[in-house]
C-alpha cells in the first residue's frame, strides 16, 4: 500500500481542513497547484474523494487504486531510454525491468513527431502557466483546435494525424500510462500547472 492516510474529515479527529496526507513523491497538487519536493504532500480530502470518483469503474480493489491514483500524485516514471523515477524494486528482475522500459519506449515513440510541441504551445496559449482553471472540456476544445492546424500546415505526419495520435503519448506524458479513465477528466483533476510541466519535461 501507500500508506496514505486521511486525517481529516467528519470524526476523525485529524487535520481541521478536511485534509489528507500523502507521504512520498511529487505533488500532483489541487486545482493546477505545483508539485513540491520529498517528504510529505498536503492533499485535500475532497481531491482524494475526486479521485476516487473518477477510478469508481476501474479500480476494483485497494490495490488496483493505489496503482491507478499514483500519478494523481507523484509524478510518474515516464523514463524512455531506462528506468528513471523510481527505485527498482527488490522483486523486479532485470527481464521485466527490460521489458517496462521497452514498453515506455515504444509509447512514446507513437507520437506524431511535432504534434505534442504544438500541443503544448496551444494550451500554454489559451492557458497560460496553467494555474487558473483548466477545465477538460476547454482542453479538449483547443487540442482539437491544435489537430485541426497540425494537419493544415502537414506536421510530419501530414493530414493522417487523428485524435489517438495525440491523445495516446498525450496520456503517456501526464499520467505514465498508456490507459486509463477519462483523459480530459484526468487533465482536469490533475490541473494545468502539473500537465504542462509534466508535458514540457518529456519535449
Amino acid at each position: 500500500g501507500k500508506g496514505w492516510q486521511v486525517v481529516g474529515g467528519s470524526g476523525s479527529g485529524g487535520a481541521e481542513d478536511g485534509s489528507a496526507e500523502v507521504p512520498t513523491g511529487v505533488a500532483a497538487g489541487g486545482g493546477g497547484s505545483g508539485g513540491g519536493g520529498g517528504g510529505g504532500v498536503h492533499v485535500t480530502e475532497e481531491r482524494l474523494k475526486a479521485v476516487l470518483f473518477l477510478l469508481r469503474d476501474r479500480a476494483r480493489t485497494l490495490a488496483d487504486f493505489a496503482e491507478l491514483s499514483e500519478s494523481f500524485f507523484i509524478d510518474p516514471d515516464t523514463g524512455t531510454g531506462t528506468r528513471t523515477g523510481k527505485e527498482v524494486k527488490g522483486d523486479d528482475d532485470d527481464e521485466s525491468v527490460a521489458a517496462a522500459v521497452a514498453a515506455r519506449a515504444k509509447m512514446w515513440d507513437r507520437r506524431a513527431p511535432g504534434l505534442l510541441e504544438a500541443a503544448l504551445a496551444g494550451l500554454r496559449e489559451e492557458f497560460g502557466d496553467g494555474s487558473g482553471a483548466f477545465p477538460g472540456a476547454e482542453v479538449k476544445r483547443v487540442l482539437k483546435g491544435v489537430l485541426k492546424e497540425f494537419g493544415k500546415s502537414g506536421g510530419d505526419a501530414g493530414g493522417n494525424v487523428k485524435m489517438k495520435d495525440l491523445f495516446l503519448p498525450l496520456r503517456f506524458a501526464v499520467s505514465g500510462r498508456g490507459g486509463g479513465a477519462d483523459l480530459m477528466e484526468t487533465m482536469e483533476l490533475l490541473g494545468g500547472e502539473v500537465c504542462l510541466r509534466r508535458l514540457e519535461r518529456l519535449l
